[in-house]
């Protein structure tokens, strides 16, 4: 047997802690070329210039299908700072190769996965369907010493590490990196989702965009993962004109996978997964969403993948509000732990035990009131195969011992926060299951702890009025507890 693999980031023999020069002290600062694949971005990108541009050298943008003034505001930018400036205008006159049509007959080419049949909406026009391509197209064009890739609506926290983080990784002998990419923001700043993603590629002809979208840099194993600088945000508030096509996403890998019979990575299964799950409530999908699980679960091997696209599945489940479904979603998650010890899916299993836990407590007090109907009593029934009693007290243990399972789930995630996540992370879903764990808390009788994890929770969402009234009903309580701390009736 070989060495115990680290369990933290930290353990692990590589991780180094490294002081990143201010801008004012790096001598000879490395060149820099920004990468763009934009459509319609004149509304966002001056923002991105402003926030990077003192610190870049050159601007290749790949200009896809642009009908607004992004091209002017790059070059004025440029033209203005001394900043070098190469447009590259993709369309589908341009590199129809790049393109598919978005009409019925182009998601009917080659053979379904399970006799699925995709129904649109179809706009009827074109698509670019190869984002890694066209971004190539702009990546092999960059001449600078370091490729910074960032999208047109993206913002760096903390561009002034820029400079010393170059110098750092040339040091260290680094060839590509990628660092924290929040999305999903909240008014406190808080992300709801969060991964790694690609930023720096130093210039090498071996280091390249691959897969159509959600397209990914291969080409160098000397990769380095930044915890706390680099930090980009998704703002997600482009609104050119057809920036965002109804379900592109979707429908550029399942072309993909439908044309080539399905003979696809399951990097591109998963990320097909991924677009699933926002159509999951429509007909069908949910059994194609099993269905594509199946194939991905055959050829896959990276862990945290999946676990990741187990967790995916289990949330489209768990998404429909059903009894079966939700056994479901529990099942896929506990799976999903069992193979990478994710953060956010273990908050998903909170959440989804205690709903789990509402309905069984449903059931059981339907049983109570149909016992009491049967036996006011409790336990003079003349017919030995009822036990309204017996059956009422297991019932009980049940209901007590899945309250608990939130709690135990919810201490899961906390645990697993010191585990390195790549592709799947969200600290503002500990912050919402808080709210779970009080409530399983009340339903145990430990209102100590219920009001720890209230109060946190007010903290954490201070304008949720639900949540301050849960506050007063936990100190109502308290205050009428007894001895024992269980609440009088």
């Amino acid at each position: 047997m070989g060495d115990k693999e680290p369990a933290t980031l930290e353990e692990s023999p590589f991780f180094k802690v490294a002081e990143i020069a201010h801008p004012s002290d790096v001598k000879d600062p490395s060149t820099i070329s920004l990468h763009l694949l934009v459509k319609n971005g004149a509304g966002v990108v001056g923002r991105l210039l402003d926030n990077v541009g003192p610190y870049i050298h050159e601007v290749v943008a790949v200009l896809n299908d642009c009908e607004d003034e992004t091209e002017s505001i790059i070059a004025g930018y440029c033209d203005s700072h001394g900043v070098e400036f190469k447009p590259i205008r993709v369309t589908r006159a341009t590199y129809p190769e790049l393109y598919i049509l978005d009409t019925r007959k182009t998601f009917q080419i080659g053979r379904s996965l399970e006799g699925e049949e995709f129904g649109g909406p179809f706009t009827e026009e074109p698509i670019l369907a190869d984002w890694a391509a066209a971004r190539n197209l702009g990546w092999m064009a960059c001449t600078k010493k370091w490729r910074l890739f960032l999208d047109s609506d993206d913002v760096v926290q903390d561009p002034e590490c820029i400079p010393g983080l170059c110098k750092l990784l040339e040091a260290q002998g680094v060839e590509l990196c990628v660092s924290p990419y929040h999305y999903h923001v909240d008014a406190q700043e808080r992300p709801r989702g969060k991964s790694m993603r690609e930023r720096f590629a130093i210039n090498k002809p071996n280091i390249r965009w691959v897969s159509p979208i959600h397209e990914t840099l291969v080409g160098t194993t000397r990769i380095a993962h930044l915890q706390t600088n680099m930090i980009v945000r998704d703002m997600r508030d482009n609104v050119g004109k057809n920036v965002r096509i109804p379900g592109r996403n979707f429908k550029i890998l399942y072309q993909r996978a439908r044309a080539r019979d399905w003979d696809v990575s399951p990097r591109l299964l998963a990320d097909l997964i991924m677009e699933v799950r926002h159509m999951a409530g429509t007909p069908g999908m949910i059994e194609f969403a099993d269905s594509l699980l199946a194939k991905y679960m055959e050829d896959a091997s990276w862990p945290e993948e999946r676990g990741w696209v187990l967790a995916l599945v289990g949330e489209m489940h768990e998404g429909l509000e059903v009894g079966p479904h939700l056994d479901k979603a529990i099942e896929h998650y506990r799976e999903s732990l069992e193979i990478h010890p994710g953060s956010k899916t273990a908050f998903r299993l909170c959440r989804a035990l205690f709903k789990k836990a509402c309905e069984l407590k449903g059931k059981v007090e339907e049983d109570r009131i149909e016992s009491y109907a049967y036996d006011p009593n409790f336990g003079a029934a003349s017919d030995s195969t009822k036990h309204p009693a017996r059956d009422n007290f297991e019932a009980a243990k049940g209901l007590e011992a899945a309250w608990r399972s939130v709690v135990e789930a919810y201490e899961l995630g906390v645990a697993n926060k010191v585990v390195h996540q790549v592709l799947d992370d969200g600290p503002l879903h500990e912050e919402m299951e808080k709210i779970h764990v009080a409530g399983a808390m009340m339903e145990l009788g430990d209102l100590v702890g219920a009001k720890k994890f209230v109060d946190a929770a007010v903290v954490a969402f201070p304008e949720n009025s639900a949540l301050k009234q849960m506050q007063k009903q936990v100190d109502a309580h308290l205050a009428d507890k007894d001895e024992e701390g269980k609440v009088t009736t």
